[in-house]
């Protein structure tokens, strides 16, 4: 896929970007993904804490540190979510050989 047109879907393209909002919107919606999000909060928790035993940081840095996991894990389901939404589009828009073939011998 080119990186262009990936990035043309994901800035969204006319009466497209409405129906990727509310597909985003139930994906964050469901209960799976409040398991992922709290599974991230527990792995970041376990990094914080590695990190506080075995350096001496500062509060805020540890702020930092935990702010950054979950904001990371957070847009990195979401842009695999996209992709996967972006894929499944493109097959619902792309025609099949047999549909192709249909159309007569050349």
């Amino acid at each position: 896929m080119r990186e262009d047109s990936m990035a043309l879907f994901l800035l969204g393209f006319s009466g497209s970007c409405s129906f990727l909002q509310q597909k985003l919107d139930k994906l964050l919606d469901t209960r799976d993904t409040l398991l992922i999000l709290l599974n991230g909060i527990f792995c970041t928790n376990i990094f914080y804490m590695k990190v506080v035993l075995k350096y001496h940081i500062n509060p805020f840095f540890k702020f930092v540190i935990i702010k950054t996991q979950l904001i990371t894990r957070y847009y990195h389901l979401v842009l695999r979510e996209t992709l996967n939404l972006y894929l499944h589009l493109q097959e619902i828009q792309t025609p099949s050989c047999i549909e192709i073939c249909s159309f007569g011998e050349f």
